[in-house]
């Protein structure tokens, strides 16, 4: 089996999402901001596993805050970093048990969202570098999607700008009991 490090993919991963190759195999494809597109031989749950480890992230922690912040608990956007939020998007039909509907992509790469008129997908998610993703999805819940994710960064800034004012302020009171002040 072909190995891979996604981490040597992540400066240039627009999203991954599953597909079944010729062969049958439940994969992922990774999609790149060059256009590219990488078949990885693994399920698209490793995929993002692998992706959370990088960042040293417990996945049932994330979804735990996100299902916190946005009420819900199903197909949640995802924030890893808060330059990193994962939306999710369902792309195919599940053929088998265990095979994955689900992809995820990049908050930060994508445009805008178009709805599809003809054929089996119902919208489309295009890329800031024009590439083109047809979801099963409605236009309105990948909108919905989008909006979720700016809410966790927005909920996530100001989680961490009350941090930092804690720490200063934890730091100045410090200083001042060290010098009596």
């Amino acid at each position: 089996m072909e190995t891979y490090n996604i981490q040597e993919y992540l400066p240039h991963l627009l999203g991954f999402f599953p597909v079944t190759t010729e062969q049958g195999g439940n994969d992922t494809e990774l999609w790149l901001r060059d256009g590219r597109k990488i078949c990885v031989p693994k399920k698209t749950k490793t995929v993002l596993k692998d992706l959370a480890q990088v960042f040293a992230k417990d996945l049932s922690l994330v979804k735990r805050q996100a299902g916190q912040v946005l009420g819900y608990k199903r197909e949640l956007p995802l924030l890893l970093t808060l330059d990193l939020v994962l939306i999710p998007v369902k792309v195919r039909e599940a053929s088998f048990k265990d095979q994955g509907t689900v992809g995820y992509c990049f908050y930060r790469g994508v445009e805008t969202v178009q709805p599809l008129k003809e054929g089996r997908f119902k919208s489309a998610l295009i890329f800031k570098n024009e590439q083109v993703l047809f979801t099963l999805n409605t236009v309105q819940k990948l909108r919905q999607k989008l909006s979720e994710a700016r809410e966790l960064l927005n909920y996530e800034s100001r989680r961490l700008e009350w941090l930092q004012f804690k720490a200063i302020s934890q730091c100045a009171e410090i200083t001042l009991e060290k010098y009596h002040v």
